[in-house]
């Protein structure tokens, strides 16, 4: 019976790291989606900007 209580927790623990793994790799997609909408955002900018003649300030650090 001991090893029937050790092994439901393990499965538990390994079920709970695989979801964990699943939720980190939407994550990471997600993020990567919000920079291509952010450098498609900064081209529109850009393009605006360079239409109307107006400079970019320079980006701080």
């Amino acid at each position: 019976m001991s090893t029937k209580t050790t092994v439901e927790p393990l499965t538990a623990l390994e079920a709970g790291a695989f979801r964990t793994g699943e939720d980190v790799a939407a994550i990471k997609a997600e993020i990567a989606d919000l920079h291509e909408d952010v450098a498609y955002t900064r081209q529109g900018v850009d393009l605006l900007l360079d239409h109307y003649g107006i400079e970019r300030p320079e980006e701080s650090k």
